[in-house]
């Protein structure tokens, strides 16, 4: 393992599979579970230069044969977001109409200067969900509109700019919308990868192709 190893795009959409196959497993066939989770190249569609496109309603961050429920009966929607290079989890929670932010190297810092370096994708990201759900979702009756801002800074430790993919991921699984069900301690980050990798590589029915970036991850002299 390396200690630290950057998470890209692709591993943390990778993750993502892993944990919307597990929730599979939970809920089986009920239309109505808890969360979706909004693919990380989504949001990158949205920040990098594809907003506004048909690459922005791709229906298979949304829809498909993968995802086995209704989307409007989810409260959660989590979002890994890279941000110059560093990552977070935004969280809609369309059951208290708020964005929840967890920066995980914004940690301990006051809520201002989270939202100075958050509010602008906020936004964005916000303006672009909707002009998905009303494209793709027409029956769904939810408003854009007065959805409160809230900038967490007490979830967890603070942490390094390499391991902000690691922590992003974890609050996508573990954030209740409160706290997370599962805490990050000092002994957390190596097991956590290692274990990351084995759940993507043993995933039943996992057909996708796995990131080369794993192959650094796990053979870091090749």
């Amino acid at each position: 393992m390396i200690p630290g190893g950057y998470f890209t795009i692709n591993i943390i959409d990778a993750i993502q599979r892993v944990y919307l196959s597990r929730d599979n497993g939970m809920y089986m066939l009920n239309p109505k579970r808890w969360r979706h989770f909004i693919a990380a190249s989504w949001t990158d569609v949205v920040l990098h230069g594809s907003y506004g496109t048909e690459m922005l309603y791709q229906s298979n961050y949304f829809v498909g044969p993968h995802i086995l429920y209704e989307l409007r009966h989810c409260r959660m929607f989590p979002a890994p977001v890279n941000l110059d290079g560093s990552w977070s989890c935004y969280f809609w929670d369309f059951l208290n109409k708020e964005i929840i932010v967890l920066d995980p190297q914004m940690q301990l810092c006051k809520g201002k200067d989270i939202h100075k370096r958050h509010g602008g994708v906020v936004k964005l990201l916000h303006k672009a969900l909707f002009l998905v759900i009303n494209r793709l979702f027409p029956e769904w009756d939810i408003s854009s509109e007065k959805w409160k801002r809230v900038y967490r800074n007490d979830v967890s430790p603070r942490c390094q700019w390499g391991e902000s993919g690691l922590y992003s991921v974890h609050y996508a699984y573990t954030f209740n919308g409160l706290d997370l069900t599962e805490s990050l301690d000092m002994g957390y980050h190596n097991n956590r990868r290692a274990k990351l990798i084995w759940m993507l590589l043993a995933m039943w029915g996992n057909s996708g192709i796995v990131p080369p970036e794993f192959g650094q991850l796990m053979y870091p002299s090749a």
